[in-house]
């Protein structure tokens, strides 16, 4: 299989190419904006550089002039950002040339966007092939599965820790919040949302430091999962580091600070903390119980690791626009972050009981 990574000079490029070069039978070729850039990135590690072509994403002929030459990659990955300037056109110029397409990010109104083009060209594009969205579904799926009765499972859920934030990273967040997708403040309770009230409390597990605070917000990708499972409640909680990255983000909302003011400010904020991410859910089924916890101090490099994962999954006889949760095997694919996914811890604990237990099982910073 041949593999174009797009934006393979990042921190995520960087690790979806070293994680499909660890495929034997793949041939990985990296592309950038500017070619001494993506040779100093990826010469880095020391294994040798990939091959290398320069793409430029803001020229719409750059990347049908690669694709379209004598040999054509079979996947298209894309790990550049933001998403929400350039997932929809460049997934479409993919497809329409003949490649299947893994995005790590993009959204439902991309998925819409490129689902026609998918379907007209016998090809498969999978989105949300990252951390959130991408193992954000890929858990809630994971932990469903392992109860018995879906009608009945109630899961929490809990995301975030801390890290840097990238310039597109910032980039689709405020994009995110202004343009309303998701349901921020809503739970999934039998087949509807719900609305919480401003003042209700919310609980940080242990999993999490004690300085971090959780918010109510379900992702698209999240809701999707619950409606096809018909799960009885979902309630996800994005979790921030500290009061100064709330500061800066909001900020930023309000139009307050500019970009680099405020990658400054959250730059200072987890400097000289430890960095870290974590996904952690715990889910109930009459009796039974199942919680998870994914640890890591890297969310790039665990989302160009998930990006390859899903990249490296049989596209053949799959066609249209999907999100990465529903085109794996959401228990065999969580299971694997521990196995294929250098510096990622995964604890599950399953149980069955005369009583469910009254909260999860705690997990102290460090156990992981």
């Amino acid at each position: 299989m041949k593999y174009l990574v797009l934006g393979a000079s990042g921190a995520v490029g960087r690790a979806c190419v070293a994680t499909l070069r660890a495929r034997e039978d793949a041939h990985v070729l990296a592309a950038g904006r500017e070619p001494s850039r993506l040779a100093a990135a990826l010469g880095a590690d020391g294994t040798g550089q990939p091959d290398a072509v320069r793409v430029d994403l803001d020229d719409p002929g750059s990347l049908a002039a690669v694709l379209s030459g004598p040999d054509p990659a079979d996947v298209v990955v894309n790990c550049a950002g933001p998403s929400y300037r350039y997932s929809a056109r460049i997934a479409v110029t993919a497809l329409r040339c003949g490649s299947h397409y893994v995005d790590a990010g993009g959204d439902q109104a991309v998925i819409d966007a490129t689902a026609a083009a998918a379907e007209k060209h016998g090809r498969i594009g999978v989105f949300g092939a990252g951390v959130q969205p991408g193992l954000a579904g890929v858990a809630v799926r994971a932990v469903a599965a392992r109860l018995a009765d879906p009608a009945t499972t109630r899961i929490e859920a809990h995301c975030g820790g801390v890290q840097p934030l990238s310039r597109a990273g910032l980039d689709d967040y405020l994009h995110a919040v202004r343009a309303r997708t998701g349901h921020p403040g809503k739970v999934y309770e039998q087949g509807a949302l719900r609305s919480l009230p401003p003042d209700t409390g919310t609980a940080v597990p242990a999993a999490f430091p004690g300085t971090a605070s959780a918010h109510v917000s379900l992702d698209e990708e999240c809701r999707t999962a619950a409606e096809e499972l018909g799960l009885a409640s979902l309630r996800w909680c994005n979790i921030t580091a500290s009061a100064q990255i709330e500061q800066a983000l909001s900020k930023a909302l309000g139009q307050e600070r500019g970009h680099t003011e405020t990658l400054r400010a959250i730059d200072a904020a987890v400097s000289g903390t430890r960095p870290y991410f974590r996904i952690s859910l715990y889910g109930t089924s009459g009796h039974a119980t199942a919680h998870t916890v994914l640890h890591c101090a890297d969310s790039y490099a665990l989302t160009g690791a998930v990006a390859a994962l899903a990249a490296r999954e049989d596209p053949r006889g799959r066609t249209g626009a999907v999100w990465m949760s529903e085109y794996v095997d959401a228990p065999a694919f969580w299971d694997r972050m521990a196995t294929d996914v250098p510096g990622v811890s995964l604890a599950l604990d399953t149980a069955h009981g005369s009583e469910p237990p009254a909260s999860p099982r705690e997990f102290e910073e460090g156990e992981l």
